[in-house]
């Protein structure tokens, strides 16, 4: 992948953890995983409203993001593409736990 240019220290410093974690550094995805969680779970929290879910869904997000750092658009800041991907599994979630 290609760096962009245009990203801040924050986005850079967030896409060489990714890269490291890709590759299989245990350290950089406990890394990832405690600089993360906070923000997928809050905002998971406010879609779904039930803590407990969200606190499950939480470590879905995480888990699918990380298995898909290899398709990391780097033109996007991470924390945006990864919050892209909180929204898109609590919709799942929220269609699935409708149709139930």
């Amino acid at each position: 992948m290609e760096v962009n240019n245009e990203l801040s220290e924050r986005e850079l410093y967030d896409y060489k953890i990714a890269c490291k974690a890709i590759h299989g550094d245990k350290k950089a995805y406990e890394e990832f995983f405690k600089k993360h969680k906070k923000a997928v779970y809050c905002v998971l929290l406010k879609i779904i409203g039930s803590e407990s879910d969200a606190n499950t869904l939480k470590l879905k997000v995480l888990e699918k993001s990380f298995s898909c750092l290899s398709e990391y658009p780097i033109q996007l800041p991470f924390r945006t593409w990864l919050l892209k991907i909180t929204v898109e599994l609590a919709i799942e979630f929220l269609k699935k736990k409708e149709n139930v």
